[in-house]
């Protein structure tokens, strides 16, 4: 719990604070006419907007692992999941999102659940090489008393390294995720008392299911 908070309060107050004032420093310099349409400046701006959100994503993790089952809520799959597409739509206006709902749609999950599922449609978009990028989530239910939720793509699919490393939930010094955005999916999906799997799509992409319980009746 403590090395918790300690990175945390690295990646959030340190590690934030060193990319606001780079930020600062960048936009004095874009304000030269000579320099405004420099690359240089971009790819700074770009590689510290991706520092920024690192530590955005590590407070969710915290946030995940700290609060556990204390944050597990009924949650409507379907009303979250058109939150999190409307959202979605706003930063890439040109994905195509197919959704079918079949059953239940209630489920038992963390309250930041809907941090994963934005997790995983902004990742089905923004690694997707296809020239029309698409979305299907269907939502299923079963008589096992859980709720199945499928986010495809036509992307070309997670890396290996990645897969394992999410269900396998472990890293290794020369095996490791990239990233921690995968992480926090995980973890909101193990605290919601769930399970996750990747699956290949067809022709091509990725399949992402999540199994969450279903809520107990009122």
């Amino acid at each position: 719990m403590q090395q918790i908070e300690v990175l945390h309060r690295i990646l959030r107050h340190n590690l934030r604070n060193s990319c606001n004032v780079v930020k600062g420093h960048v936009k004095l310099l874009e304000d030269y006419e000579m320099l405004s349409d420099d690359k240089k400046i971009q790819i700074i701006k770009e590689n510290v907007d991706s520092l920024i959100e690192l530590s955005e994503k590590s407070r969710h993790l915290r946030n995940i692992v700290l609060n556990g089952e204390n944050a597990v809520e009924p949650v409507d799959l379907v009303s979250l999941l058109n939150n999190c597409v409307e959202s979605l739509k706003e930063e890439y206006p040109d994905v195509e999102v197919h959704q079918q709902v079949t059953g239940e749609r209630v489920v038992r999950a963390h309250n930041q659940i809907d941090t994963a599922i934005d997790e995983l449609l902004e990742n089905a978009v923004k690694h997707n090489d296809s020239k029309n990028p698409q979305i299907w989530i269907s939502v299923q239910s079963d008589a096992e008393g859980t709720i199945d939720l499928d986010i495809a793509d036509n992307g070309s699919g997670i890396p290996e390294v990645e897969r394992e490393v999410v269900e396998l939930g472990e890293e290794k010094p020369l095996f490791h995720s990239q990233g921690i955005g995968l992480w926090v999916v995980r973890a909101a999906i193990i605290e919601s008392g769930g399970e996750l799997r990747i699956i290949d799509n067809e022709p091509t992409g990725s399949i992402v299911r999540i199994t969450l319980p279903k809520a107990a009746p009122a």
